[in-house]
C-alpha cells in the first residue's frame, strides 16, 4: 500500500521530467517511471526496473553504468526534495510567527477565531513536515 511519502517521490519526479508509465514495478505493482536518460524506475522499492521482452537477453554491463547514472539522478531529486522541506519549514514558522502577533493584538471575534484556524493549519502542517 502506498503511503504519502511515495506519494510525495512520485510527483517530485513527475517535476524532475520524468514520465509515469502504464506498467506497475513486479515487486510492489506501484507506478513504474522512466527518465529522460530512458532509464526505469520504482520509487517505492528505490530501484531501477528492467524490462526484458521475451527472447531478448539482458547486459549485465550497460547495467553497471546505467545504475550509476540512476543512482546519480536519484541522488538530485532527494537533494531537490529536502530542500523544498526546509522551505517549506521555514516559511511555516515565519507565518507561525506573523499570525501569533496579529492574534495578540486583534480584539475583534470573527478575526480572533479566523487567526486561530489558521494558526491551528499551520501547526498541524508543520507537525506533518517533522514527523517524514
Amino acid at each position: 500500500m502506498l503511503n504519502d511519502k511515495d506519494y510525495k517521490k512520485m510527483a517530485e519526479l513527475l517535476r524532475n521530467g520524468s514520465t509515469m508509465l502504464n506498467k506497475a514495478c513486479p515487486t510492489c505493482n506501484s507506478p513504474l517511471f522512466k527518465f529522460k536518460n530512458e532509464d526505469i524506475f520504482c520509487p517505492v522499492c528505490n530501484k531501477k526496473v528492467i524490462i526484458v521482452k521475451e527472447g531478448e537477453e539482458y547486459s549485465i554491463e550497460t547495467n553497471s553504468t546505467n545504475m550509476k547514472n540512476l543512482n546519480s539522478h536519484k541522488d538530485s531529486v532527494l537533494s531537490n526534495y529536502s530542500e523544498l522541506i526546509k522551505k517549506l519549514e521555514k516559511t511555516l514558522l515565519t507565518k507561525l510567527n506573523w499570525t501569533i502577533d496579529k492574534l495578540e493584538k486583534e480584539e475583534q471575534i470573527n478575526t480572533l477565531e479566523s487567526y486561530t484556524t489558521t494558526l491551528l493549519n499551520l501547526l498541524k502542517l508543520f507537525e506533518k513536515l517533522k514527523e517524514k
